[in-house]
């Protein structure tokens, strides 16, 4: 009796994220608003996923407007991605974390520096 009470509560426990996870419906319209890129794909997303990107939307309003616009820009971009640009993404931000401090400083200074040469003018050369 107690195993079958263990085991019960165990899946319980196991479902509940599921249920937790909110609904298209259940946002509320500001929400729905901020988060419309992922209307189509809303029911289909995991509930981590979903519970994740409705309480980014409950902070929203509270970001500063830089923020907000930022927000706002990476949720477009992010949802045009194809799953395999997704899963890419989220493979890189993994490794991200799992850098020293060092290495992540190391990786931004080496991405300015590229930036910095590519967006360099080039000479003009006279007589050519």
């Amino acid at each position: 009796m107690a195993r079958r009470f263990a085991l019960s509560l165990l899946l319980l426990f196991i479902a509940l994220p599921a249920w937790a996870a909110p609904t298209w419906q259940s946002l509320p319209p500001q929400s729905q608003a901020l988060l419309a890129p992922f209307a189509q794909e809303w029911a289909s997303m995991p509930a981590h996923r979903r519970d994740r990107l409705a309480k980014l939307a409950e902070q929203y309003p509270t970001l500063p407007p830089a923020q907000q616009a930022r927000l706002r820009a990476r949720l477009g971009e992010w949802a045009t991605l194809t799953p395999e640009q997704r899963a890419k993404a989220r493979d890189n931000y993994r490794k991200w974390q799992n850098l020293t401090p060092a290495e992540r400083e190391r990786l931004v200074q080496a991405r300015r520096s590229a930036s910095a040469v590519a967006s360099a003018p080039t000479p003009h050369r006279r007589g050519h």
